[in-house]
């Protein structure tokens, strides 16, 4: 009976959900058929002359020839026509998309989720500090936090609602894996949710239907792999501009979870990120994919580059009395997650706007930092057609510590997925964790060394999964 329960909604779910989609796939293809018929005439006309003397047969300029007794002779023109027909098969595809919204994170910081035992994780439930993140989550001290809890959702997914006589902007979807934390995961109690594949109706009330769109949608979840809940909220979104979105929610978790603690429900205010997720209007996906606008020049996974820096010592070893790195030369590395680049109005549209997830830069033992959200500025200039660009840059990290990477990066497009690139720059840190200190024999000192201020130059080769880059036709900004 425990099982029957669980197993019949999870079967009414996947009914409703299968049943709301015309089908799950992201990818709409439609075909047409057509027979090509190719018809061609070949009409050749020769001249030929009977035998005999020409003089003879024909009358001369001068007039008549005697010879000739007045006969008339068949035209030598010999016309030949030919005719022929060609019919071959053809298949023309066109894609579509399936989705109206497709990502890969989102994120929140909630307010006002708990009084005590506070997460702390800051705007976005992001900007986390390792040290404290890897001590205190699973603490009971009281922290003075203005960001109590966070959410986090992975791959968030969502199809058109064909329901209410085909309403707009109605949609269905879910998640692979959604995580509400109203405050540190206590030992003894824990008040959290989380669940697989949690079900969500959506219904979007435009207020800007031109990108980047604004909405207000309200929304209502159920949760049912792993904790069963009931989130309803409404949140307000800003987005998607090269995959990038801005929120605000408000909501109320109802915990059904038959070992649930009393007191587990919870309201929740915050405000919230997602990258590398993407949002179409219903008419959109009406719209062939290389036919869609996009508004940046470059949208990855990951990239990363391994350096040659001015440290005197290497990120993968502990310097020891004695210890000579010179001949070493790739002593750090460089990471990106999700990162974007959006065209900026300005320098006909070369100048951009970036950010990533994360970005670390490692240049040597104890010299590294890293960023959420690094706010980065550059100009984005094509040098071959849809083959190689070069971007000057600057990076400004300002959470958990503050970082300045100057820099200018080669970018080589390999295919539509990966790039290689050259990078070159100069990059001053502060110490991780605002000067705070850390356990000499602590993980993060025996993984990276103890962070102290560095600035050093650096240079290197990159590579990036996933990275596409876009070309000048491709940006909406100069489509017709």
């Amino acid at each position: 009976m425990k099982c029957f329960v669980p197993v019949s909604i999870l079967c009414v779910i996947i009914a409703v959900f299968m049943s709301s989609c015309s089908t799950i796939k992201l990818t709409r293809i439609e075909e047409d058929t057509y027979t090509i018929t190719q018809r061609d005439t070949t009409i050749v006309t020769n001249v030929a002359y009977p035998p005999g003397s020409r003089e003879r047969l024909e009358p001369t300029m001068q007039g008549s020839n005697p010879n000739n007794n007045g006969a008339i002779f068949p035209s030598t023109r010999v016309t030949q026509i030919q005719r022929d027909k060609d019919q071959i098969d053809s298949v023309v595809t066109r894609e579509y998309p399936n989705f109206i919204r497709y990502g890969l994170f989102e994120s929140a910081g909630l307010l006002f989720t708990s009084g005590d035992n506070k997460l702390g994780l800051g705007p976005f439930g992001i900007f986390f500090d390792l040290e404290e993140l890897l001590g205190n989550i699973t603490s009971n001290e009281k922290t003075s936090a203005v960001f109590s809890g966070a959410m986090y959702r992975f791959m968030p997914t969502e199809y058109r609602l064909r329901w209410f006589n085909d309403d707009p902007d109605w949609t269905i979807g879910t998640y692979a894996f959604e995580w509400l934390l109203p405050q540190t995961i206590r030992l003894d109690t824990n008040t959290s949710v989380m669940s697989f594949l949690p079900l969500y109706l959506r219904k979007r009330f435009f207020l800007r239907r031109e990108i980047p769109y604004v909405a207000i949608t309200p929304t209502v979840g159920l949760g049912y792999l792993g904790s069963q809940y009931a989130n309803v909220g409404v949140t307000a979104d800003i987005g998607s501009i090269g995959g990038f979105n801005l929120r605000a929610y408000a909501g109320y978790v109802m915990n059904f979870t038959p070992s649930a603690e009393t007191g587990s429900n919870f309201p929740y205010f915050g405000f919230g990120t997602s990258v590398l997720d993407f949002l179409n209007l219903q008419e959109e996906t009406e719209e062939e994919f290389k036919y869609m606008k996009h508004s940046a020049w470059n949208i990855g996974l990951f990239q990363m580059s391994v350096l040659n820096t001015s440290s005197e010592s290497t990120l993968f070893e502990k310097p020891t009395l004695g210890t000579t790195f010179e001949n070493t030369f790739f002593r750090g590395f460089h990471f990106r997650v999700a990162p974007t680049t959006i065209a900026l109005p300005f320098l006909n549209y070369q100048l951009y706007a970036g950010t990533s997830l994360m970005s670390f830069s490692g240049v040597g033992w104890g010299e590294w930092s890293y960023a959420i959200l690094p706010i980065r500025i550059g100009f984005w200039q094509p040098l071959i057609k849809d083959e190689m660009t070069v971007e000057p840059f600057f990076e400004f990290g300002y959470a958990p510590n503050t970082s300045y990477n100057f820099g200018t990066k080669l970018n080589f497009r390999l295919n539509e997925n990966t790039t290689l690139g050259l990078t070159a720059g100069y990059i001053i840190a502060s110490a991780v964790l605002s000067g705070k200190s850390i356990t000499p024999n602590g993980f993060i000192d025996r993984l990276l060394g103890n962070p102290t201020d560095f600035s050093r130059f650096y240079m290197g080769i990159s590579v990036g999964i996933f990275d596409k880059i876009f070309s000048k036709s491709e940006l909406r900004y100069f489509k017709q």
